[in-house]
């Protein structure tokens, strides 16, 4: 399914929202091996740190470091002491690849990492994501212009869900503005995430889970845990249009309720498809067809 940005931004350009590369083309370019991403943060930021050894006070941001940073000895101590050998199995890449990026970094004033399913999945996704913030405080790359983390999240519908206040922790601000907007006052305890609420099902603090689509034992990083703490639960309900593996592990009792969806199929000759089913709720023909939805 093509996200309705992507359809409606790529389509007029070359008639289709979809890749314009063969798988083959990956081989082509310069990427570094599955479960590297950590290495190759450390080994840049490595780096880093011993650039500012040859050229004391010319490559870190110290004033920054000092004000508002903790622990950076301990952790300057770690990067330097990790193994280049390592880095360069881990990732694939030559050192003079890794050099030329640590000198890319350096050499600008500033930098802006951006970060996707790739590594947040990961079983490492969170450790990675601490590396990749200890390299862009290295240089004082957060709270500057154009420079700092954005992590893109995989799909379009999240993308507006904080705007809108789709999450389980909004601040009072926020909630204030609503309660003042639509004359009630909206609950002021925080709720959970996905990882903190399989914790509480593993503890027994939640007897109900209430998913709407998805597929949350696959998803989660930990799917033996999350699968291990459903099935304490006393009752599961799943909204969904398709059968996965989530809908097997169950709590005690459990209700699946599908959902009606029309499809089309969009036929194309594109290197990776040739035939694509696009997905339409009603009403979503305009953003099929490219056209504004009216508001």
């Amino acid at each position: 399914m093509r996200h309705e940005a992507t359809g409606a931004g790529m389509t007029p350009a070359i008639g289709i929202g979809k890749s314009t590369i063969g798988y083959d083309d990956f081989g082509k370019a310069h990427l570094i091996r599955s479960g590297g991403d950590m290495h190759l943060i450390q080994a840049v930021a490595k780096r880093v740190l011993l650039a500012e050894q040859s050229s004391p006070g010319t490559v870190l941001e110290n004033e920054f470091l000092d004000t508002h940073c903790t622990g950076f000895e301990s952790d300057r101590d770690h990067i330097l002491s990790l193994d280049d050998q390592e880095a360069l199995d881990a990732t694939g890449l030559t050192s003079d690849q890794i050099s030329s990026s640590a000198r890319r970094y350096i050499e600008s004033n500033a930098t802006i990492i951006t970060l996707c399913l790739g590594i947040t999945q990961h079983k490492n996704g969170v450790a990675t994501i601490a590396e990749i913030m200890n390299l862009l405080l290295l240089r004082g790359n957060i709270g500057k212009p154009g420079a700092g983390a954005s992590p893109i999240r995989g799909h379009s519908n999240v993308q507006g869900d904080r705007t809108m206040g789709i999450w389980e922790q909004m601040p009072d601000e926020f909630r204030n503005a609503l309660a003042a907007e639509f004359q009630f006052d909206p609950p002021r305890e925080h709720g959970l995430d996905t990882v903190n609420s399989v914790n509480a099902v593993e503890r027994g603090d939640v007897k109900v889970m209430v998913s709407m689509a998805g597929n949350i034992v696959a998803a989660i990083s930990d799917s033996k845990r999350a699968e291990y703490g459903i099935a304490k639960e006393d009752w599961t309900v799943q909204v969904t249009t398709k059968l996965n593996r989530s809908h097997v592990v169950t709590g005690r009792e459990s209700l699946i309720l599908l959902m009606h969806r029309d499809s089309v199929a969009d036929v194309c000759n594109t290197p990776t498809s040739k035939r694509i089913i696009v997905r339409l709720a009603p009403g979503a023909e305009a953003v099929h067809t490219g056209r504004p939805v009216a508001t």
